[in-house]
């Protein structure tokens, strides 16, 4: 008799643990530079809202900020005379860390990670017992800065909890943990748009003549004039590509463009970018602004970055030292052995039975990172590459071979975040 009732209170005591590191959740939020606000994020699970603050930049740059210390207490009833739990949950102040693009409406792009501690005393008609324990959350927050004084956008939080081992009434109990749970949950801040207006300084243009004396390139202006964001975005990009990867590729000369035209002369509206081995020009159009394969890309510089280190993928799988091309991509090693990226996994690249197009296999753990992608080799390899430099954590979870290929292939190691090299 006293053997069954122990395991129903051993069972019952789990299941309120479990209980107890579900509802024990967290909340979330960002932070930067010259302006600071005042926000809240609203708590997923409940009991209010979550205060932080955050200071940014308004011309764009690194995001500072820290959410507030947390006290949760709560108690709970099971329904059953003699049953409760009452909970103590503490969480520190915790920093907020990301990137804001700048400018009115831009997007805004912060994670943070937290650790707390709780106690809970666990009450019931046969005993008391003091249960300690460890609650973990981190999140993921994006959304838009504007020039009126506010900000908003989503929070997506994953949270774990474990508990340490504890005796109740004589009986010794294992330590436990629960399983991740996701919460997606919405943030808004609150500044002076008077400092956000003042903050923005205009920058001085940069001369096209200064990508040919500091990158060896010339820039031109074509059927469309480079305008000095553009020019600013581009010289962005080049400074977080290494100088041995730039001096080792064929681009004399970088052209701006409204539009593109295809072979039969008439006008390509779709195109973002093209590259010309033959002649070593790569040009950019109005296209590339478009937001396509980037989210909360208010002023589409995220795309227009993104379809730059598209193009420059092309000048690199086509370049064959710095002097000569490939007139076949595919005879480059690097290519070719990037077809073969997931094999292991069952992911394979070949050609139609009629050789009209390419066709990817895809397996569980190595898929396309864009539709593009699918093109062929070489158009995976370029997006793929456009995504390791701006959201490499989409390219992880497409394909973490991808990324590993990339990273040690094309960048020698060096990793990124939202298009900025990751500090050793």
């Amino acid at each position: 008799m006293h053997r069954n009732r122990s395991s129903k209170r051993l069972a019952f005591l789990v299941l309120i643990i479990a209980l107890l590191l579900q509802l024990a959740i967290p909340v979330r939020a960002q932070g930067g530079a010259t302006v600071t606000g005042q926000g809240t994020i609203e708590n997923p699970t409940g009991g209010g809202s979550i205060p932080f603050t955050l200071t940014f930049n308004p011309a764009g740059g690194p995001v500072n900020g820290e959410t507030a210390a947390l006290n949760m207490p709560y108690s709970m009833g099971f329904g059953v005379e003699g049953f409760s739990t009452t909970t103590n949950v503490n969480y520190p102040a915790c920093p907020i860390s990301g990137t804001f693009a700048g400018g009115n409406g831009g997007a805004l792009q912060a994670t943070v990670t937290c650790t707390g501690s709780f106690t809970q005393l666990i009450n019931t008609p046969v005993g008391s017992g003091t249960v300690n324990g460890t609650m973990i959350w981190t999140a993921t927050v994006t959304g838009t800065l504007k020039a009126d004084g506010t900000g908003s956008g989503s929070a997506d939080m994953t949270s774990s909890g474990t508990t340490e081992p504890f005796v109740m009434n004589g009986i010794q109990f294992p330590g436990s943990s629960s399983p991740a749970t996701t919460y997606s949950t919405t943030w808004q801040v609150a500044y002076s748009a008077v400092e956000f207006a003042a903050a923005i300084v205009t920058p001085t243009p940069i001369p096209l003549s200064y990508f040919q004396s500091t990158y060896g390139i010339t820039v031109e202006n074509g059927t469309k004039a480079w305008t000095p964001k553009e020019l600013q975005l581009l010289d962005e990009v080049f400074k977080q590509i290494p100088a041995s990867l730039l001096n080792s590729i064929v681009l004399p000369k970088i052209v701006r463009d409204k539009v593109d035209f295809d072979a039969q002369g008439n006008q390509a509206p779709n195109t973002f970018g093209s590259y010309a081995a033959s002649t070593g020009v790569l040009k950019i159009f109005d296209q590339a602004f478009s937001p396509y394969d980037f989210q909360n890309d208010a002023d589409g510089s995220k795309q227009f970055k993104g379809t730059l280190i598209h193009e420059l993928t092309h000048v690199i799988t086509r370049s064959k030292g710095s002097q000569a091309y490939y007139i076949d991509t595919y005879f480059n090693p690097l290519l070719g052995n990037y077809m073969s990226v997931g094999s292991a996994s069952g992911a394979t690249w070949q050609m139609s039975v009629n050789g009209s197009k390419w066709i990817y296999n895809a397996s569980a753990t190595s898929q396309l990172p864009t539709t593009y992608a699918g093109t062929d080799p070489e158009e995976d390899l370029c997006e793929s590459t456009m995504l390791y430099m701006m959201d490499p954590a989409r390219l992880k979870q497409s394909s973490v071979d991808r990324y590993n290929y990339i990273r040690d292939n094309i960048f020698g190691g060096i990793e990124y975040e939202n298009g900025v090299q990751k500090k050793p």
